[in-house]
């Protein structure tokens, strides 16, 4: 019935809104698969079981790489009318852990879809810390890589660091960052003796 009504009508519209029922069920996933969409609106309400449904709405939009436009909970609160307090008569909803949640798993859809295609400017634009730090390095943006990671203290971080060094032609930094890490995870250690990212490093003399 959802394909019919939107194959066999002409539409003249700006836009189409499509009202689905609750959940995860066969309407939601015909729409998402053939319907052109721009993106949905999550509707939810405080109940906790309203919370469940919309966290597995949120991850199938996610698996069908629709976008997350906006999530918005119905029935939040009244206000009083004489003190202006609000009164949440359903509870406090789990919304905005939700949004959260969607703007995250939204982000980290369109980054991976751009770094498969080898777009890693807007890869990392969609990341941040260590994850955004990876793209900016694929994308030769030393600087930026450098700023993603300027407090993460971990091994994986002081390695990310070794490889911009290197790039970048700064090996005692690169070496420094080096011995940090593999101090941090031994396992490292061998990682670095067969990157290729590190060939510089290890061919000036560097040993571990």
């Amino acid at each position: 019935v959802v394909q019919q009504f939107w194959t066999d009508v002409l539409w003249n519209c700006d836009y189409l809104f499509v009202d689905m029922p609750p959940g995860t069920g066969d309407v939601s996933l015909s729409v998402f698969q053939s319907i052109p969409l721009d993106g949905i609106v999550v509707v939810a309400s405080p109940q906790e079981l309203a919370s469940m449904v919309v966290e597995k709405a949120v991850k199938m939009a996610e698996m069908m790489e629709v976008p997350i436009l906006g999530l918005i909970e119905n029935m939040s609160y009244v206000l009083c009318p004489d003190c202006g307090k609000k009164l949440r008569l359903f509870g406090e909803g789990n919304t905005a852990e939700a949004a959260k949640y969607a703007k995250a798993a939204d982000a980290e859809a369109k980054a991976a879809v751009a770094a498969a295609q080898g777009d890693y400017k807007n890869a990392a634009s969609n990341l941040n810390g260590y994850n955004r730090a990876i793209a900016e390095t694929m994308n030769h943006n030393y600087a930026a890589a450098k700023k993603a990671i300027a407090n993460d203290n971990s091994a994986d971080a002081d390695y990310l660091r070794a490889v911009i060094a290197t790039k970048e032609g700064n090996l005692n930094t690169a070496e420094a960052q080096l011995k940090s890490a593999v101090k941090k995870e031994p396992a490292l250690a061998q990682k670095a003796q067969k990157d290729v990212n590190l060939r510089d490093l290890f061919a000036n003399g560097f040993r571990l």
